[in-house]
């Protein structure tokens, strides 16, 4: 179980200042407002198996790309962020095991938007008379992330947990790893300012550049039949 606590107003204040009013009630901001559209939140983690817990001040903000914008589902992705801003600068817990790091600047709070049975943005799957509601799943994803590990690759790892907002019972998330320059430097070793870093396409830069990430498309579209040009 997870528990977010903040003053309710930056959840659900409709004022359009991204400086004053709630990220939940404005999940647009995800994409227009960047820092302006962080709160201050207590989190509190509990584990009912292990009596495991941690209390650490962050902040948190929206997260996700189209499913930011409620026009499939009411339910949204979160993301924490462990900053002097608003607390420490780094969550140390092992959340994930011993076979992942134990030391986190972010992680995310998924809402698992697709394949799930709050979804409500149409069928879309090619299966008639199936929509994604009919074939819910909350283990896909993770199951992926789970065998690129096992095979000794490096995907994000996860667990679901149970969230409340202020107290209220917020439903069933999916909490994983962010797989950007943090996470690359934690398990391949290095700054977080040697990796490049980039969100669905080379226009969006998280961090770094695209440099190397366009150059790299641009040899392997100039054609590989070549050892030179391999």
């Amino acid at each position: 179980t997870i528990s977010l606590v903040m003053p309710m107003k930056d959840w659900f204040d409709r004022n359009s200042n991204p400086e004053v009013g709630g990220i939940y009630a404005n999940p647009g901001w995800e994409d227009t407002a960047g820092d302006l559209a962080e709160r201050s939140v207590s989190v509190e983690f509990f584990e009912p198996v292990t009596s495991e817990q941690f209390h650490i001040d962050a902040a948190v903000r929206l997260a996700g790309g189209s499913s930011t914008d409620p026009w499939k589902m009411d339910k949204l992705s979160m993301r924490l962020k462990f900053t002097s801003r608003f607390g420490s600068t780094k969550l140390r817990f092992p959340l994930f095991g011993d076979q992942a790091t134990d030391e986190f600047d972010t992680l995310v709070l998924d809402a698992r938007m697709n394949n799930s049975w709050a979804y409500g943005g149409g069928v879309g799957i090619s299966r008639p008379g199936l929509g994604q509601r009919d074939i819910a799943q909350y283990t896909r994803d993770q199951f992926v992330a789970d065998i690129q590990n096992a095979m000794g690759g490096y995907a994000p790892n996860g667990r679901h947990i149970h969230l409340y907002l202020n107290g209220l019972y917020w439903g069933l998330y999916w909490l994983h790893e962010r797989p950007d320059e943090h996470f690359a430097a934690a398990y391949l070793g290095g700054e977080d300012e040697d990796y490049d870093v980039l969100k669905h396409n080379s226009g969006q830069v998280v961090n770094g550049s695209a440099s190397e990430y366009n150059r790299m498309i641009n040899s392997a579209n100039a054609g590989l039949r070549t050892n030179t040009q391999y």
